[in-house]
This record gives C-alpha cells, sequence and structure tokens, in this order.
C-alpha cells in the first residue's frame, strides 16, 4: 500500500464520520422543527415588523454606561450566530446586515414557555426579538429579552467557518465527493 493510498483511505473515513455527524445533526434539527410546530408555532415567517438595526442600537446607546438600562423597548431581527447557557440564564448572538448585538434571557424573568421555545433554537435561525436595550457590567450592548419568535428555522448547519478543511486539494476533492 503506497503513501498516497493511505490518505485517501483515511480521507475516505473522516468524510464517512463527518457525513454521518451532518446527518445525525440534520435529523435533530428536524426534530426540532417538529418540536417547535407542537409548540403551536409556525416556523416560518412571512413578515416581521423590526424597529431598529443592531448597527442603529449601537450607534444610538453608544454613550451608555456599563450596567446601564435605557428603558427602550425595541424589536430586531436577524440570525442566530451563537448560543451560550450558564445556568437558568441564555445568550444568544444575534446577527443582521449592520452587525451584531447579544440577547440575553434567564428563567428569573422570562415566561417559561419562552425559555422552553429558545431551546429549540440552533445556530442559523432567524429570530426577531423584542426587549428592553441594555449595557452590560463587561459594557457589551445587550437586548434583555421579553418576546422571540421563529422567522426561519435553518434545518442545515452554517458552514465552517473557521473549522473548515484547510488543505485547498482535499477541500476540492470533498466538493466532488458530495
Amino acid at each position: 500500500m503506497t503513501h498516497s493510498n493511505v490518505d485517501t483511505e483515511t480521507e475516505t473515513k473522516i468524510y464517512q464520520a463527518l457525513k454521518k455527524e451532518r446527518s445525525d445533526l440534520i435529523k435533530a434539527r428536524h426534530q426540532k422543527l417538529k418540536n417547535i410546530q407542537n409548540l403551536g408555532k409556525i416556523p416560518f415567517k412571512s413578515k416581521y415588523d423590526r424597529t431598529h438595526e443592531t448597527g442603529e442600537l449601537k450607534k444610538l446607546h453608544v454613550n451608555l454606561s456599563p450596567g446601564e438600562n435605557t428603558g427602550v423597548k425595541v424589536k430586531i431581527a436577524g440570525r442566530i450566530m451563537a448560543i451560550r447557557k450558564h445556568g437558568k440564564a441564555i445568550f444568544l448572538d444575534l446577527k443582521d446586515r449592520s452587525g451584531s448585538i447579544q440577547l440575553y434571557g434567564a428563567v428569573d424573568f422570562l415566561k417559561e414557555e419562552i425559555f422552553e421555545f429558545i431551546s429549540q433554537m440552533d445556530v442559523g435561525d432567524l429570530i426577531g426579538a423584542e426587549g428592553e436595550v441594555f449595557k452590560t457590567r463587561r459594557g457589551e450592548l445587550s437586548l434583555k429579552l421579553e418576546d422571540l419568535i421563529i422567522l426561519a428555522k435553518s434545518l442545515r448547519p452554517l458552514p465552517e467557518k473557521w473549522h473548515g478543511l484547510k488543505d485547498v486539494e482535499i477541500r476540492f476533492r470533498k466538493d466532488t465527493w458530495t
């Protein structure tokens, strides 16, 4: 067996493992879609009226001090880029065409059904969020969630931006595998 055959066999095994992992992920997302429908939610909306874009919010509240609330309620929309759970709190990074903002939700102030609904969200989902703008103690402009709706459920994962294949030759071969 030559060195190139070993590389090809290894690449094929890696591809098969990635393909199965991706298939499992897509199945899990389809199950979350069914769960959302069972909660009585419509997972694909045709319209959402937002009041602001994230870039606009950042410009409006640039002088806000860390830990300060604005008292301003807004409606924004965008794609979930990250989800972080910390005990009874959850943080979502929302990105729209003008920038990104952190969404903050906690069991203390969110209705239980909304908190449960958030657990069905995935990176890549398009959502509409409503809440009060504030700045965290660390100085990050955020939105304290009051309500959240799904605009479009992402059934496939977003492309890997940071962890994709580095070797150009393998990347092109992988493209021909699919």
